[in-house]
């Protein structure tokens, strides 16, 4: 990935290579990729993720809203972070955060987000 910003009035312009993996591709204009440099610090945080719901059960989310994070169970990623994107009665899609993909699941099935998270 290149990274390009402006670095001054003059209108020089910096170039910044930065190494990325592709985590999801929904279209060609949405793709969702992490930071190489990242993803040490990403694998400790998701260890530390599935640790803490498997072990303890986590509260039931209260009136979930657009814009709510949340734990999830997130199918292959086991638990995971999520952000609510729309309800639609006892259903709720989220936006998992660190996979780059939605999923649609029953409201009861979001967790509270522990703020260590």
């Amino acid at each position: 990935v290149t990274v390009r910003h402006a670095a001054g009035q003059s209108g020089d312009k910096n170039v910044e290579k930065v190494a990325c993996r592709v985590i999801s591709v929904q279209s060609p204009s949405s793709v969702f990729i992490r930071q190489v440099t990242d993803e040490a610090s990403f694998y400790q945080l998701n260890t530390e993720l599935q640790s803490h719901y498997s072990s303890v059960p986590g509260q039931v989310c209260g009136q979930p809203a657009p814009g709510m994070l949340c734990a999830v169970q997130g199918g292959r990623e086991g638990w995971a972070r999520a952000k609510v994107i729309m309800v639609r009665g006892d259903m709720v899609e989220v936006k998992l955060l660190d996979a780059g993909r939605n999923m649609e699941l029953p409201v009861d099935s979001l967790r509270s987000l522990d703020s260590q998270f």
